[in-house]
């Protein structure tokens, strides 16, 4: 068999088991940093991952519409155009500030811009969910849909009875920082932190950087101790070593 053709099979089958949340920790670590070192790989994720994405908010969004129409009937659903409308100038928003980004960048807008990510969300069950199950991935759609503050409001709703849940932690700090609201952000990423058993630790540890980047808040950024086994470790260095007096 083609060795060419057995091996982008096997980075197909990494990718997804990567994407869809199927690989154990070390291996997810392990992959993390191959993507980092080998920009053909992150090609490659990044592309299956616009794939994934785009054939979960097609699918995903139909069956929750028709979910909601079963429980909350038709009043009220937005058309589907104004979704796509709202896309389209997310998408122009991030154009223009990118424009702006590279035209005059000072010393922590530069790093911000170079390192800059946004977590695409939790992948979303094809089966119907229920009770607290439901309201979360039907956030998560609206997340992954862009629309942050709807989903921030039915996460909070989550909150409020499982005040120590780090995935809500991370993704309502998650959707702050989408929107640019790098402050209110950091609060639910330091809780994560904090949380020697989350999974979000190394993510949140990152996002703490970048939101200190946009802050200018030099003496966090230095104050950072990547963890132990953190993928960041390394950028994390790098951004302190070049914002050093």
């Amino acid at each position: 068999m083609n060795s060419e053709r057995d091996t982008s099979i096997n980075d197909f089958e990494r990718i997804e088991a990567f994407l869809t949340g199927h690989m154990n920790e070390a291996d997810r670590v392990q992959f993390e940093l191959e993507i980092r070192n080998d920009p053909a790989l992150a090609e490659k994720v990044t592309m299956q991952q616009e794939m994934l994405r785009t054939v979960e908010v097609g699918v995903l969004r139909e069956k929750f519409e028709k979910i909601h129409l079963v429980q909350i009937g038709k009043s009220g659903k937005p058309s589907r155009s104004k979704i796509w409308y709202a896309i389209a100038a997310g998408f122009a928003l991030l154009i223009a500030s990118g424009i702006w980004w590279q035209s005059q960048p000072n010393e922590f807008q530069a790093l911000l811009a170079n390192n800059l990510t946004m977590d695409s969300g939790l992948p979303v069950p094809m089966s119907a969910p229920v009770g607290g199950q439901y309201i979360f991935y039907d956030a998560m759609v609206d997340y992954k849909m862009e629309n942050y503050e709807l989903a921030m409001e039915k996460w909070n709703k989550l909150l409020s009875t499982g005040p120590k849940n780090d995935t809500l932690q991370f993704y309502i700090g998650a959707a702050l920082f989408n929107q640019s609201k790098y402050a209110g952000s950091l609060s639910y990423f330091e809780k994560v932190l904090k949380n020697e058993q989350s999974t979000f630790r190394y993510k949140s540890q990152w996002y703490i950087v970048l939101a200190s980047l946009a802050e200018e808040n030099k003496a966090k950024i230095q104050a950072v101790k990547p963890l132990p086994g953190s993928p960041f470790t390394d950028q994390i260095n790098t951004i302190q070593s070049q914002i050093q007096d």
